[in-house]
C-alpha cells in the first residue's frame, strides 16, 4: 500500500530531491527494459505462463513509474509558485523606487 508523505525541505534543496526521484526513475525504467527483453525471450519460447508473469512485473514498474511523474508535477509545481511568491514582492518593490 501506498501513502502520500508531505516533508519540507529548503528551497535550494528542491532540486536534489527532484535529481533524487529523476535518478528511481531511471532505475525502474531500467527494470521495466529488463523485463520487456525477458517477455520477448518468454514469448519467443511460447512460455505463457512466464509471459503473463513478466506482463505483470512491467505494469507494476509502469504503475511506479507513473506515481514518480505525479510526484515530480506537485513538486516541481509547489516550487514554481514558491519562486513567484518570492519574486513577486521584489518586482513590487522595484516598481515603487520607479
Amino acid at each position: 500500500m501506498r501513502v502520500n508523505v508531505s516533508c519540507s525541505v529548503n528551497i535550494e534543496e528542491v532540486p536534489k530531491v527532484v535529481k533524487a526521484l529523476a535518478s528511481l526513475y531511471n532505475d525502474l525504467k531500467e527494470q521495466k527494459n529488463t523485463h520487456l527483453q525477458s517477455l520477448m525471450t518468454e514469448l519467443d519460447c511460447d512460455n505463457i505462463t512466464e509471459s503473463l508473469n513478466q506482463i505483470d512485473e512491467i505494469r507494476k514498474i509502469l504503475l511506479r513509474m507513473d506515481e514518480i511523474m505525479i510526484d515530480f508535477e506537485s513538486i516541481l509545481s509547489g516550487y514554481q509558485r514558491t519562486m513567484i511568491n518570492i519574486r513577486a514582492p521584489q518586482i513590487e518593490e522595484d516598481k515603487d523606487e520607479s
